[in-house]
């Protein structure tokens, strides 16, 4: 079944780009891959690079993120806190041709090579390492977060508070986020549309349509305006209490409002609760204007559905990807073949990117 829909996308292609797809011959070992040489370039060399990689091209190398890895945590005795920043940013989901468990692992190494070499981290270090777990799909501890923060006298902020209450919504955790609205009141803090939004999803995830639409008047009452995530979770709530009738009468009465994040967000909930037709009716929905925009996005979406093992809608969606732009329509069923094999073969035949980076890391500490 999987080779026969593997078949089906590659023969959606021009005969150009399946040319272009030689170097994935079964006659050159994986394991024979190698990474651009970095050692010659220092390490803000590398970020640099790195840096205009992900303005140029909505994407990092992997190979250069190894070699900056290696630079920081091996080569150099110190390290600055604007380079550390850096690093954590390069873990995320700009490394679309990584899986997010390997990336989180690498990450969390990283955090501890920081602490062995006495960064300065402040709460901009903190954010964007839960930022990037989150981009990970990683639900950390708030409460260990928040611990850590505070043992180094790092007062949370605005930003924080809204990444540790999104932690909780993504667990389905309605009264922990109401403790970190508390810490929110008492640090004088409003609050914003993303923040009750988050509390929103909570609820939606629990399917208690009740719940979401009480809290929705709340909107009105505080005079704060919906955003595209709000919507998004009516849409949720209906699907997880099965009410698939009024989820698809909602999105279509309500789609103008929603982003291509929460487009793409639905495609997975859509998948996970096995509705085909508004599945399709989603993806129609994803405004195509500008592909370089939505490639990375379709990437990392269906690398998502073939980790949790709905091929199916994975081939689906890579399959609806338009074909005008031949590069970037290679670059969706490229990336994403490559993530399957990541996924499904064992890691004897395909190193992951966290066993060579941190493989690369120890072997030369020692």
């Amino acid at each position: 079944m999987f080779a026969t829909r593997l078949s089906t996308v590659f023969r959606r292609t021009t005969f150009s780009l399946m040319h272009r797809s030689s170097f994935l011959s079964t006659h050159i070992p994986i394991q024979q891959i190698r990474p651009p040489q970095t050692t010659r370039l220092d390490l803000d060399q590398l970020l640099e690079r790195l840096d205009g990689e992900a303005h140029r091209r909505g994407r990092l190398n992997p190979g250069l993120v190894r070699g900056a890895m290696r630079k920081a945590a091996v080569e150099l005795d110190t390290i600055n806190s604007t380079q550390a920043l850096l690093l954590i940013r390069c873990t995320g989901s700009l490394l679309i041709s990584e899986l997010p468990r390997q990336r989180q692992q690498v990450l969390d190494h990283m955090m501890k090579i920081f602490k062995q070499k006495h960064v300065t981290l402040d709460v901009t270090h903190y954010n964007s390492y839960m930022r990037v777990s989150l981009q990970n799909n990683h639900l950390f501890d708030p409460i260990n977060i928040l611990g850590d923060m505070r043992k180094i006298n790092i007062s949370p902020n605005l930003t924080s508070f809204r990444l540790l209450i999104e932690c909780y919504a993504r667990q389905g955790r309605p009264d922990d986020i109401q403790k970190i609205l508390n810490e929110m009141k008492i640090a004088n803090l409003n609050i914003e549309p993303l923040v009750l939004t988050h509390l929103l999803s909570s609820y939606a995830l629990k399917g208690n349509v009740e719940r979401v639409e009480s809290l929705f008047n709340l909107f009105h009452e505080l005079e704060l305006k919906p955003i595209s995530e709000t919507y998004e979770q009516f849409i949720v709530s209906y699907l997880k209490h099965g009410q698939v009738d009024q989820a698809t009468k909602y999105f279509v009465e309500n789609v103008s409002k929603m982003d291509n994040e929460s487009l793409f967000r639905l495609i997975i909930k859509c998948a996970e609760c096995q509705q085909k037709d508004l599945f399709q009716l989603v993806i129609n929905s994803l405004d195509q204007n500008s592909l370089a925009d939505i490639c990375v996005q379709y990437i990392l979406c269906a690398t998502e559905l073939l980790d949790a093992k709905l091929d199916d809608y994975a081939f689906l969606l890579i399959g609806s990807f338009p074909k005008r732009d031949e590069t970037l329509h290679f670059d969706v069923i490229n990336l994403t073949m490559l993530n399957i094999l990541k996924i499904r073969l064992p890691t004897h035949h395909f190193r992951p990117f966290s066993a060579l980076t941190l493989d690369d890391i120890n072997n030369n500490l020692e």
